[in-house]
């Protein structure tokens, strides 16, 4: 058996590229795509899906922690199952996806925007309607405190 080599999820390059100094890998994501009526099919369900794999991962690792989230999706969302699992939980890497070339790519005006605000604190990056911000240290430092501190009232005299 081999030590761990510290990866992150690739960014459009094949293959898993290493942790930088000032970062580490803290946990995984598994995006699993699957709809409900499939894997009745199959003589299972979500819940039971959710907890065998939390059970397999506590028998390799009792002290891990685990988090299940499902992707709720419109019906008619365009691309693969796994494309409308990752849109819809806000992965910010699913842009930059490379897509096969035999589909074309929808125009501009087609092309469905994501709305809202994703933080992704562990990159330092603001995207607003699917517009990546260019914040300063300190613009990213005062909204990481307030995400921090989301469930209490934080006045300005804290915050200088």
């Amino acid at each position: 058996m081999s030590a761990p080599v510290p990866v992150v999820a690739p960014n459009g390059v094949p293959g898993p590229q290493a942790v930088t100094g000032d970062t580490t890998a803290r946990g995984f994501v598994l995006y699993v795509a699957l709809d409900e009526a499939t894997a009745a099919t199959a003589g299972t369900t979500f819940s039971e899906l959710v907890q065998d794999v939390h059970a397999y991962v506590q028998s390799l690792v009792p002290t891990a922690e685990s988090h299940a989230v499902v992707a709720l999706a419109p019906a008619d969302t365009p691309g693969s199952d796994l494309d409308a699992v990752r849109a819809a939980l806000g992965d910010p890497t699913v842009a930059r996806r490379a897509r096969p070339e035999a589909a074309p790519a929808p125009s501009q005006a087609q092309r469905a925007r994501p709305t809202g605000a994703l933080i992704d604190l562990s990159r330092r990056e603001v995207h607003l309607d699917g517009e990546m911000l260019n914040l300063t240290f300190r613009e990213f430092e005062i909204l990481n405190y307030l995400v921090e501190n989301a469930t209490r009232t934080v006045g300005r005299e804290e915050l200088l």
